[in-house]
């Protein structure tokens, strides 16, 4: 998988559909890159940071979910 920092454009909100549609932090995040992040970048609402920069930047962790139901465990 390959991960990468991203971080909100100014004057920005952008979801991250991995934390249920949170806000990304304005510091940014190391974050799974998908099409959505793809999207995110082609549409001008985040920008992708050095990847050497990515070790100072928070981890986010990816919420575990129950085996049915779809319920937080």
């Amino acid at each position: 998988m390959d991960r990468k920092l991203v971080k909100p454009v100014a004057g920005l909100r952008v979801r991250d559909p991995d934390h249920g549609g949170a806000p990304l932090a304005a510091e940014g995040a190391v974050v799974t890159w998908s099409t959505y992040w793809h999207r995110r970048l082609e549409d001008g609402s985040i920008t992708v940071e050095d990847p050497t920069a990515a070790a100072a930047a928070p981890e986010v962790e990816t919420p575990t979910r129950a085996r049915r139901g779809g319920r937080e465990s």
